[in-house]
């Protein structure tokens, strides 16, 4: 009895001292499998074993999780971005149509002339951008009402001087009794009614058009105004309503921009003639068109002054608008498709100016009239501390769900460590990057476009999703802090596949 005791007390030991041999490099193995998910070797079917004889001992090997490595090259070609998860709260929207709109009133501005003449020089092309002041075209003033006006202005100043001499002449006179002093009376009255007249003709002078500067050319030089130069009228853009008060673009001078030519050089026009027309959109309007169902969330938004986003542009290219509140809700419904209008400020961004070689510049906005887009409405309650990815980050297989995560450099080294091999990449020389990053300031600098290649996917739960982006609930195995590709994710599984396809590492035996 007491020799079985020791038998088995032997054969335990041996036991306990396969198992701890086995164990501690497991262990390492089952933490990077953990951080996909992948199965441990213990609940794989295991390595089969091979009788080799005497020629070599048995050598166990490691399987890879699922993953891809990445040269910078091939990070850039596949032009990857990375960003860290940072915990959110989402809300849940609807999208409603949405066309952005020129401000009535002010977006829209029609240059016309005040005068009848000939247009002798057009100084502005479409697309040009002006500031007030500019000049627009020249033009010779042919109207008969104006040259009377012109000419009885001047006649009048003309009589005025012609009474101030006589009744310097006569004042002397009076004062030594040469000259009766009602003769002097009778010129100080003419002298007022003349004086009143003038007041008059130039009153009637600027109703006309002309302004005070002409008016005062016509007495300095005592000669009709021939010509005049049209020029872009100040003051016609009012602030922009609705938007906020300090707004670089609005403080632009060169905010007008030409949009149609009416005239030409030998056109003759007359008073009230349309000559161009000029843009002014430095601020427009988005407008919402939402139906009878989204008029709650609508007058919610309208009534809170909450910013409201909205998207332009293209699926694959939205724009991104700062949010702004809805200003208006339109009282009437459209007869046609039975919308609602509602209407958010829209400042405007210079997109791109180019000068020609006359100086004349010609400006590319951001936002245009006509461009279509959507407006976010809320919809449902806020949740809280989510990721939000876009989709291009997410890859759906069959019914998982993956992001394709970026191991750390500590994660990478203690990857190598576990699964060693040639990590030597085609055309990546690590050496030469190691002496490129000698010497060099690393405050500030990311390593990780050169050190840290590995992508290895992570297995995540979808809350919702829309066209654009998908939120995702954190896990275990996904939290915040880590770094995953935000574009890019399909090419990545794609190359994951096909490493794992290619059978991993290929355990050579000689038999």
């Amino acid at each position: 009895m007491k020799k079985l005791v020791l038998v088995i007390a032997i054969m335990g030991l041996m036991l306990g001292v396969i198992l701890g041999v086995l164990l501690v490099p497991e262990s390492q193995a089952t933490w990077l499998r953990s951080l996909v998910g992948s199965p441990s070797a213990g609940d794989s079917a295991g390595h089969d074993a091979h009788d080799h004889g005497d020629e070599h001992g048995h050598e166990e090997h490691s399987e890879e999780p699922p993953h891809v490595e990445l040269t910078s090259a091939a990070q850039n070609n596949l032009k990857l971005v990375v960003r860290r998860l940072e915990s959110q709260n989402y809300q849940p929207t609807i999208s409603v149509p949405a066309i952005v709109r020129e401000r009535p009133g002010v977006s829209d501005l029609r240059i016309t002339s005040q005068f009848a003449g000939l247009i002798t020089n057009v100084h502005a092309v479409p697309g040009q951008a002006l500031k007030e002041g500019d000049p627009l075209f020249d033009l010779r003033l042919t109207g008969e009402t104006l040259a009377a006006a012109q000419s009885q202005l001047l006649a009048a100043i003309q009589q005025l001087e012609i009474v101030d001499m006589e009744l310097g002449r006569i004042t002397e006179l009076a004062a030594q009794g040469g000259v009766p002093g009602k003769q002097k009376l009778e010129l100080e009255y003419e002298k007022k009614r003349l004086q009143a007249e003038r007041r008059t003709r130039e009153q009637e002078l600027l109703l006309r058009g002309l302004s005070e500067a002409a008016i005062a050319t016509i007495a300095s030089r005592r000669e009709l105004i021939t010509s005049m130069v049209v020029t872009v009228p100040k003051g016609l853009a009012s602030t922009s309503w609705g938007l906020p008060s300090q707004n670089s673009v609005s403080a632009d001078p060169y905010g007008y921009t030409v949009e149609d030519l009416l005239v030409s050089p030998g056109s003759m026009v007359q008073s009230g003639d349309e000559l161009c027309s000029l843009a002014y959109h430095t601020s427009l309007f988005v407008e919402g068109q939402a139906f009878e169902r989204d008029l709650p969330a609508v007058r919610v938004l309208l009534a809170s002054q909450n910013p409201v986003n909205v998207e332009l542009g293209s699926y694959r290219d939205h724009l991104h608008p700062d949010p702004m509140p809805i200003v208006h809700l339109a009282n009437h419904v459209d007869d046609e498709t039975g919308v609602y209008h509602f209407y958010i400020p829209l400042p405007n961004s210079v997109l791109q100016d180019v000068v020609d070689a006359q100086g004349r510049k010609f400006r590319t906005w951001q936002y245009k009239p006509g461009q279509r887009g959507h407006v976010k409405l809320p919809n449902g309650s806020l949740i809280e501390n989510v990721f939000i990815v876009p989709r291009a980050a997410l890859v759906v297989d069959g019914p998982r769900s993956l992001v394709y995560r970026r191991l750390t450099l500590a994660e990478q080294e203690a990857w190598h460590a576990e699964f060693p091999h040639d990590h030597e990449h085609e055309g990546h020389d690590h050496a030469h990057e190691e002496e490129g990053h000698a010497g060099h300031d690393h405050a500030g600098h990311d390593h990780s476009d050169h050190e840290a290649r590995i992508f290895v996917p992570v297995e995540v739960e979808r809350i919702l999703e829309t066209s654009s982006e998908v939120v995702l609930r954190p896990t275990e195995a996904l939290h915040a802090g880590q770094d995953i590709a935000w574009s890019a994710a399909y090419q990545l599984h794609l190359a994951a596949q096909e490493s794992a396809g290619g059978g991993g590492h290929h355990h050579d035996h000689d038999h």
